[in-house]
């Protein structure tokens, strides 16, 4: 752990000599020439944790990017998805369905629009796992993993 009084910074042992005193570990406010604050060790990452570190940040926006409500209509959940099938399966083709919209406005919807939200979803999650995976193929051979983004 290190300290700094804004003027010197260092472990323990380094502000005792620093201070040319015994100084109480667990009462930073008693040191001379105060106040003493401690400091978050700054520590470096190796680029296989900075590539993981992108890694998690870019299935995160892919995931974001696969949630976001397709003609009003929200997709972000499994249950979402689910209840689109569930209608797509039991309406017939001229059958109206009041659909509780993204917005939480209620619209009327055929069952061709609701199918088109289907299709329209897996067509932007296709393209937005390609993405994923060509950048997670940039990601194995760089140097600068921070360069990269969504």
């Amino acid at each position: 752990m290190r300290y700094t009084n804004g003027i010197f910074t260092g472990n323990y042992k380094e502000c005792s000599e620093y201070l040319n005193a015994s100084l109480p570990k667990a009462a930073l406010e008693n040191w001379p020439d105060g106040p003493w604050t401690v400091v978050a060790d700054s520590v470096e990452l190796s680029l296989a944790q900075r590539k993981e570190l992108k890694r998690r940040e870019l299935r995160r926006a892919r995931d974001i990017e696969n949630s976001v409500a397709l003609s009003n209509i929200s997709v972000a959940s499994v249950e979402d998805r689910e209840n689109l099938s569930w209608a797509i399966d039991n309406l017939g083709d001229e059958d109206v369905i009041s659909w509780v919209m993204d917005d939480n406005t209620v619209e009327d919807l055929y069952k061709s629009d609701l199918q088109a939200v289907v299709d329209a979803y897996t067509l932007r999650k296709k393209a937005s796992f390609e993405k994923y995976t060509g950048l997670l193929l940039q990601l194995e051979t760089t140097e600068d993993p921070e360069a990269i983004s969504w």
